[in-house]
C-alpha cells in the first residue's frame, strides 16, 4: 500500500503540474502557437494519466468506481481504455516532436517562420499540427481495437444447479499471431514510437542549440 501511495503522489503532482502549465500558458499575453501546442500536450498528458489511474489504479487495486472483474470493466477495456490510452500516449509522443520542429523553424528559419505565422491564424496553425498528429496516432493504433474481444462465460453455483452468464474479454487470434507480435507490436512500435522520435528530437534540439550558440546562423541550423 505504501508503494500505491507513492505512485499516487507522483501522479497527483503530474496532473497538478500540467494543470498549472495550462493555466499559465492560456493567458492572453502568452498566446502563440508554441504555447498552445504545449497546452495541447499537457491536455493529452492529463487524459493519459487519468485513464491510467482509472484502469491500473482505481479499478484493479481499489475496485472503484467499478470492479476489475466486473462486466462494465470488460466492456470498457477492449474498446476504450486499452486502445484509446495508446492513441493518447502516441499523440503525446508525436506532439513532442512537433513542438521541437516548431522551435527549430523559429530559431533556424526565422524569416520563413515569421512569414508563415503572419499569414496564418494561431489557432489554424496549431490545428494543422494537432489534427494530423491525432489522426496518425489513431491509424497507428487501429489494430489495438482488435487485440481483444468480448466473450460470454457461463458459471454455476457450488451445487451446480444455477447457471449465470457473465461478460469478459480475451485475446484474439490476431493478438496471439507470431507475425503480428513480431512486426507490429515489436518492430513497428519500436521504430515509430521509439527510435524515430528520439532521433528527430536529438536532431532538432542539436540544431536549435547550434543556432542559439552561434547567433541564429542558418549555416549551423541547416
Amino acid at each position: 500500500h505504501s508503494l500505491i501511495v507513492f505512485y499516487s503522489l507522483i501522479i497527483s503532482f503530474g496532473i497538478l503540474g500540467n494543470i498549472l502549465i495550462i493555466l499559465v500558458l492560456s493567458t492572453k499575453q502568452m498566446r502563440n502557437s508554441f504555447n498552445l501546442l504545449l497546452i495541447v500536450l499537457s491536455s493529452f498528458d492529463i487524459l493519459f494519466i487519468t485513464i491510467a489511474i482509472l484502469d491500473y489504479g482505481m479499478a484493479r487495486v481499489f475496485q472503484w468506481p467499478f470492479d476489475y472483474n466486473s462486466e462494465l470493466y470488460a466492456l470498457l477495456f477492449p474498446k476504450f481504455l486499452y486502445p484509446v490510452n495508446n492513441i493518447i500516449f502516441n499523440s503525446s509522443i508525436f506532439l513532442t516532436i512537433v513542438i521541437a520542429y516548431e522551435r527549430f523553424n523559429a530559431v533556424c528559419r526565422p524569416h520563413a517562420y515569421r512569414d508563415e505565422t503572419v499569414g496564418t491564424s494561431t489557432g489554424r496553425r496549431v490545428a494543422s499540427y494537432v489534427v494530423p498528429t491525432v489522426v496518425f496516432s489513431t491509424v497507428l493504433n487501429i489494430p489495438k481495437f482488435w487485440e481483444t474481444e468480448l466473450v460470454t462465460i457461463e458459471t454455476s453455483d457450488d451445487n451446480g444447479t444455477t447457471f449465470t452468464n457473465s461478460t469478459s474479454y480475451t485475446l484474439t487470434p490476431l493478438r496471439n499471431d507470431p507475425i503480428y507480435i513480431t512486426y507490429y507490436i515489436n518492430w513497428t512500435r519500436l521504430l515509430v514510437t521509439g527510435v524515430l522520435p528520439v532521433g528527430l528530437l536529438v536532431y532538432f534540439n542539436v540544431r536549435i542549440f547550434n543556432g542559439i550558440k552561434y547567433g541564429f546562423s542558418s549555416n549551423f541550423c541547416a
